[in-house]
Protein backbone atom coordinates (compact mmCIF):
# COMPACT_ATOMS: atom_id res chain seq x y z
CA UNK A 1 0.00 0.00 0.00
CA UNK A 2 1.47 3.33 -1.10
CA UNK A 3 0.29 5.02 2.40
CA UNK A 4 2.64 2.63 4.01
CA UNK A 5 5.66 3.35 1.67
CA UNK A 6 7.98 4.91 4.33
CA UNK A 7 10.65 6.07 1.96
CA UNK A 8 7.81 9.17 1.01
CA UNK A 9 8.31 10.43 3.89
CA UNK A 10 10.29 13.15 5.11
CA UNK A 11 12.85 12.22 8.32
CA UNK A 12 11.10 14.96 10.40
CA UNK A 13 7.54 13.49 9.24
CA UNK A 14 9.03 10.04 10.06
CA UNK A 15 10.42 11.20 13.67
CA UNK A 16 6.64 12.43 14.43
CA UNK A 17 5.08 9.31 13.64
CA UNK A 18 7.56 7.07 15.67
CA UNK A 19 6.84 10.30 18.62
CA UNK A 20 3.24 9.51 17.80
CA UNK A 21 3.10 6.21 18.21
CA UNK A 22 5.07 5.81 21.05
CA UNK A 23 3.21 8.31 22.92
CA UNK A 24 -0.39 6.15 21.77
CA UNK A 25 0.78 2.92 22.86
CA UNK A 26 2.61 4.42 26.44
CA UNK A 27 -0.42 6.42 27.62
CA UNK A 28 -2.44 3.50 26.58
CA UNK A 29 -0.66 0.78 28.44
CA UNK A 30 -0.87 2.60 31.30
CA UNK A 31 -4.67 3.11 31.32
CA UNK A 32 -4.47 -1.22 30.44
CA UNK A 33 -1.82 -2.21 32.86
CA UNK A 34 -0.88 0.66 35.72
CA UNK A 35 -3.52 2.48 36.77
CA UNK A 36 -6.29 0.81 38.64
CA UNK A 37 -9.85 0.85 37.78
CA UNK A 38 -12.52 0.92 41.11
CA UNK A 39 -16.19 0.11 41.05
CA UNK A 40 -17.32 3.80 42.23
CA UNK A 41 -15.80 4.90 38.97
CA UNK A 42 -17.45 8.26 37.28
CA UNK A 43 -18.13 6.37 34.02
CA UNK A 44 -19.08 9.01 31.52
CA UNK A 45 -16.28 11.34 31.98
CA UNK A 46 -14.32 8.29 31.75
CA UNK A 47 -16.08 7.36 28.86
CA UNK A 48 -16.15 10.32 27.58
CA UNK A 49 -11.92 10.94 28.18
CA UNK A 50 -11.20 7.61 25.99
CA UNK A 51 -13.63 8.53 22.90
CA UNK A 52 -11.97 11.89 22.37
CA UNK A 53 -7.91 10.60 22.88
CA UNK A 54 -9.34 7.54 20.61
CA UNK A 55 -10.46 10.15 18.06
CA UNK A 56 -7.44 12.48 18.20
CA UNK A 57 -5.16 9.73 17.91
CA UNK A 58 -6.95 8.69 15.07
CA UNK A 59 -7.76 11.41 13.17
CA UNK A 60 -3.86 12.58 14.00
CA UNK A 61 -2.21 9.50 12.60
CA UNK A 62 -4.59 9.22 9.48
CA UNK A 63 -3.46 13.31 8.79
CA UNK A 64 0.13 12.41 8.99
CA UNK A 65 0.14 9.92 6.76
CA UNK A 66 -2.50 11.68 4.34
CA UNK A 67 -0.78 14.89 4.11
CA UNK A 68 2.97 13.60 5.16
CA UNK A 69 3.59 17.79 6.31
CA UNK A 70 6.92 18.58 5.81
CA UNK A 71 7.96 22.43 7.97
CA UNK A 72 9.20 23.38 10.69
CA UNK A 73 6.66 22.82 13.24
CA UNK A 74 6.91 19.19 12.52
CA UNK A 75 10.74 19.42 14.20
CA UNK A 76 9.07 21.18 16.67
CA UNK A 77 6.38 18.37 17.57
CA UNK A 78 8.86 15.53 17.47
CA UNK A 79 10.88 17.20 19.87
CA UNK A 80 7.72 18.11 22.25
CA UNK A 81 6.66 14.43 21.32
CA UNK A 82 9.67 13.14 22.70
CA UNK A 83 10.17 15.64 25.92
CA UNK A 84 6.13 14.09 26.98
CA UNK A 85 7.11 10.88 26.40
CA UNK A 86 10.18 11.33 28.89
CA UNK A 87 8.15 13.54 31.84
CA UNK A 88 5.51 10.08 31.17
CA UNK A 89 8.25 7.50 31.61
CA UNK A 90 9.94 9.48 34.18
CA UNK A 91 6.35 9.73 36.26
CA UNK A 92 5.85 5.91 35.50
CA UNK A 93 9.05 5.21 37.18
CA UNK A 94 8.43 7.09 40.44
CA UNK A 95 5.06 5.13 41.10
CA UNK A 96 6.10 2.18 40.28
CA UNK A 97 5.77 1.07 43.77
CA UNK A 98 2.61 2.65 44.49
CA UNK A 99 -1.16 2.00 43.74
CA UNK A 100 -2.87 4.98 41.62
CA UNK A 101 -6.71 4.92 40.60
CA UNK A 102 -7.45 6.07 37.15
CA UNK A 103 -9.35 9.11 36.06
CA UNK A 104 -12.44 9.59 36.68
CA UNK A 105 -12.41 7.12 39.65
CA UNK A 106 -14.06 8.30 43.17
CA UNK A 107 -11.47 5.83 44.66
CA UNK A 108 -10.43 7.82 48.48
CA UNK A 109 -6.23 8.44 48.43
CA UNK A 110 -4.29 6.84 51.08
CA UNK A 111 -0.63 8.04 49.77
CA UNK A 112 0.60 11.40 48.70
CA UNK A 113 3.99 11.45 46.33
CA UNK A 114 5.39 14.49 46.50
CA UNK A 115 9.29 14.10 44.73
CA UNK A 116 10.28 14.00 41.42
CA UNK A 117 7.82 14.91 38.65
CA UNK A 118 5.17 15.03 41.73
CA UNK A 119 6.88 18.33 43.03
CA UNK A 120 6.83 20.13 39.70
CA UNK A 121 3.29 20.10 39.10
CA UNK A 122 0.59 17.97 40.85
CA UNK A 123 -0.26 16.32 37.90
CA UNK A 124 2.33 14.99 35.84
CA UNK A 125 0.70 12.25 34.39
CA UNK A 126 -1.69 14.88 32.96
CA UNK A 127 0.54 17.40 31.74
CA UNK A 128 2.69 14.59 29.61
CA UNK A 129 -0.81 13.52 27.73
CA UNK A 130 -2.02 17.38 27.20
CA UNK A 131 2.03 18.00 26.02
CA UNK A 132 1.76 15.46 23.52
CA UNK A 133 -1.45 16.54 22.32
CA UNK A 134 -0.34 20.21 21.62
CA UNK A 135 2.67 19.47 20.03
CA UNK A 136 0.52 17.01 17.80
CA UNK A 137 -1.94 19.90 16.98
CA UNK A 138 1.03 22.15 16.57
CA UNK A 139 3.20 19.88 14.36
CA UNK A 140 -0.60 19.25 11.73
CA UNK A 141 -2.33 22.19 12.51
CA UNK A 142 -5.51 21.23 12.03
CA UNK A 143 -8.60 22.95 13.67
CA UNK A 144 -10.54 19.75 13.94
CA UNK A 145 -7.58 18.30 16.41
CA UNK A 146 -7.41 22.01 18.02
CA UNK A 147 -11.23 21.34 18.59
CA UNK A 148 -10.83 17.80 20.18
CA UNK A 149 -7.63 19.26 22.22
CA UNK A 150 -9.43 22.02 23.88
CA UNK A 151 -12.21 19.18 24.97
CA UNK A 152 -9.15 17.04 26.50
CA UNK A 153 -8.08 20.25 28.58
CA UNK A 154 -11.71 20.33 29.79
CA UNK A 155 -11.77 16.76 30.59
CA UNK A 156 -8.34 16.51 32.29
CA UNK A 157 -9.27 19.88 34.01
CA UNK A 158 -12.13 18.15 35.66
CA UNK A 159 -10.01 15.26 36.52
CA UNK A 160 -7.76 17.58 38.47
CA UNK A 161 -10.66 18.90 40.17
CA UNK A 162 -11.90 15.75 41.27
CA UNK A 163 -8.62 14.34 42.22
CA UNK A 164 -8.69 17.39 44.08
CA UNK A 165 -11.82 16.76 46.05
CA UNK A 166 -11.15 13.46 46.87
CA UNK A 167 -7.67 14.74 48.39
CA UNK A 168 -9.72 17.09 50.62
CA UNK A 169 -12.10 13.95 52.14
CA UNK A 170 -8.94 11.72 52.70
CA UNK A 171 -6.85 11.31 56.10
CA UNK A 172 -3.73 13.57 53.72
CA UNK A 173 -5.92 16.77 53.44
CA UNK A 174 -3.31 18.57 56.16
CA UNK A 175 -0.30 17.47 53.95
CA UNK A 176 -2.15 18.11 50.62
CA UNK A 177 -2.98 21.72 51.55
CA UNK A 178 0.80 22.40 52.04
CA UNK A 179 1.90 20.64 48.95
CA UNK A 180 -1.40 22.07 46.96
CA UNK A 181 0.07 25.73 48.21
CA UNK A 182 3.54 24.83 47.04
CA UNK A 183 3.11 23.00 43.89
CA UNK A 184 1.25 24.01 40.71
CA UNK A 185 -1.74 21.68 39.12
CA UNK A 186 -0.74 21.67 35.54
CA UNK A 187 1.28 24.54 34.44
CA UNK A 188 5.31 24.40 35.99
CA UNK A 189 7.08 26.90 37.32
CA UNK A 190 10.47 27.34 36.93
CA UNK A 191 10.88 26.92 41.16
CA UNK A 192 9.08 23.81 40.77
CA UNK A 193 11.11 22.39 37.62
CA UNK A 194 14.83 22.98 39.50
CA UNK A 195 12.68 21.77 42.76
CA UNK A 196 11.95 18.26 40.86
CA UNK A 197 15.80 17.45 39.89
CA UNK A 198 16.60 17.60 43.75
CA UNK A 199 13.68 16.81 45.94
CA UNK A 200 14.02 14.45 48.00
CA UNK A 201 11.85 11.27 48.12
CA UNK A 202 9.26 11.81 50.70
CA UNK A 203 5.84 10.41 50.36
CA UNK A 204 2.95 10.53 52.34
CA UNK A 205 0.46 7.56 53.41
CA UNK A 206 -2.19 6.42 55.51
CA UNK A 207 -3.30 3.04 55.29
CA UNK A 208 -6.69 2.35 54.42
CA UNK A 209 -8.82 1.40 57.58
Amino acid sequence: MQILDLTRFAPSTLVMIVMMVLCYLSFWWSIIGVFQKCQYSMDFFYNSLKVFSLLFWGYSLYLVFEDRPQNFFVYISGVGLLIALVLFWWTQNVIRNHTFSIAFDSDIPNQLVVHGPFSMVRNPFYLSYLMAYFFVVIGLKSSVLLSLFIVLIGLYWAATKIEESKFIKSPLIEDYIKYRESTPSLVPRLSTIRRAFLSPKDDFENPRS
